[in-house]
């Protein structure tokens, strides 16, 4: 899983209550968090606070530095950080900094790996007031950011993207309308998603749509997390499928004739396969959500809202590539 350190700032100048500080505190118990800290506003403060936090970025790591700026009305994410220091007024140690290098032989400035443009996309679907910014200042806000661009920039991984692809099927046997067709086709614009499209129910059909997906997911550098969906008309609940079986017994043809009868699907291989996705995390996590994942009145909406949301849990994977079934 990818660690999230979250920071704040303490008081500052005139600003005493640091609408950052209080933040921070109110994010340590964020599941998704696994440290947040309150930084001194200077420059000291930060390389000490800071250096043994990057110094253990072992594991795939991303730093959220939280800072103010009082001429904003929305949350601005940040594109790029500076090599420059100059102050307006000194930081909590006393120290003006009148256009200083904060790092030597590096850039004039460092750009974020982040896929910034759809977090913006995600956020403003979900009601939030958030803009790009590139000007983060030269203060210590700027002064944390781009000591941990320079610093996560020198590290393996210091970036890792997880590409979601997402399936579902299409008609078959007396199911002409499948639900997981609508549920597709709704998370093809998902910024989440990057690629959704509706599978042939066919053994030959599925082999061939995602064969070349396989293959290319084996040589990405990025992770790859394949979300199959698939439809249980006996259950009201949508169930993480946990294994996969190595057998093929179907009751009906699929859509190109096909009726197996206990056929082996891969040769030399275990007659099951047990995901390491964490599902029992996803579970906890769609459960502190509120959300009730079965059916309801509006089934498709209420799949859903539990479907976008487990996509979220999934985006932050650092895990090899790897499958996971979602039965609505």
């Amino acid at each position: 899983m990818v660690k999230i350190v979250v920071t704040g700032f303490g008081k500052f100048g005139n600003i005493i209550d640091n609408p950052t500080t209080k933040l921070a505190e109110l994010l340590k118990d964020d599941a998704n968090v696994h440290e947040v800290h309150v930084l001194e506003v200077s420059a000291e403060g930060v390389r000490a606070a800071l250096a043994p936090l990057w110094q253990d970025a072992a594991d795939p790591t991303v730093f959220l530095h939280m800072g103010v700026n009082g001429g904003s009305k929305q949350i601005d994410l940040e594109q790029f950080g500076y090599n420059l220091a100059n102050f307006n007024i000194p930081d909590e140690r006393g120290w003006v900094a009148k256009n200083e290098t904060i790092t030597a032989n590096e850039a004039a400035s460092l750009e974020t790996t982040l896929p910034l443009e759809k977090f913006l996309a995600h956020c403003t679907e979900q009601g939030c007031k958030v803009a790009l910014s590139n000007d983060p200042g030269r203060y210590i806000c700027n002064f944390t950011y781009f000591l941990s661009l320079a610093q996560t920039k020198a590290r393996p991984n210091h970036h890792i993207m997880v590409k979601l692809i997402v399936t579902g099927f299409g008609k078959f046997g007396p199911v002409l309308i499948n639900p997981t067709t609508k549920l597709a086709t709704q998370l093809k614009d998902d910024p989440i998603v990057h690629t959704s499209f509706v599978l042939e129910v066919s053994a030959q059909g599925v082999r061939a749509a995602l064969e070349p997906l396989w293959a290319e997911a084996k040589d990405d550098d990025e992770t790859t997390v394949f979300v199959h969906l698939g439809v249980h008309d006996g259950t009201k609940t949508i169930l993480l499928e946990q294994v996969g079986y190595n057998i093929a017994n179907f009751r009906m043809p699929d859509e190109q004739g096909w009726v197996a009868q206990n056929e082996v699907i891969v040769a030399d291989q275990p007659d099951s396969i047990r995901t390491h996705l964490p599902l029992e995390t996803y579970h906890a996590a769609l459960k502190a959500e509120g959300l009730q994942v079965e059916l309801s009145t509006d089934p498709e909406d209420e799949q859903l809202h539990s479907i976008k949301t487990l996509l979220g849990l999934l985006s932050t994977l650092d895990d090899a590539n790897t499958p996971v079934a979602a039965h609505p």
